[in-house]
């Protein structure tokens, strides 16, 4: 039973952590959790979308170090392939979806809504 409530402190205390990386990620960008909290998707077809346009973010290394290098999402280059509205009205979100995804934040992405998660295994 110690050993239990030891994991369970090691892991509240890693997840401190990674929230506070994730978070100064975030800062470098311009927003902060409260900010992506009003710019979430209520929708799932929505947040597949974002979901779908962070893959191609990450499996682009043009577009991502253009994402990292100018602190914003590449819009215009994301908008040839992606729904227009979903790139600009939910540009926080996909980003934040980014820096979680490519970091190494195993607690804070267990946040992920579980669908986006089921989808990757495929």
């Amino acid at each position: 039973m110690a050993m239990a409530a030891f994991n369970r402190q090691e892991e509240e205390k890693n997840l401190a952590l990674e929230i506070e990386a994730v978070n100064a990620e975030f800062e470098a960008l311009g927003f902060s959790w409260t900010t992506l909290q009003k710019k979430c998707p209520k929708q799932d077809r929505s947040r597949r979308v974002c979901q779908d346009i962070a893959r191609a973010v990450l499996s682009s290394p043009q577009l991502l170090s253009q994402m990292l290098e100018k602190k914003q999402l590449p819009s215009a280059k994301l908008m040839e392939t992606f729904p227009k509205k979903a790139v600009e009205k939910y540009r926080l979100y996909i980003i934040a979806l980014v820096l979680i995804q490519r970091g190494d934040y195993p607690y804070v992405y267990s946040f992920v809504p579980q669908f986006l998660l089921e989808e990757e295994m495929r």
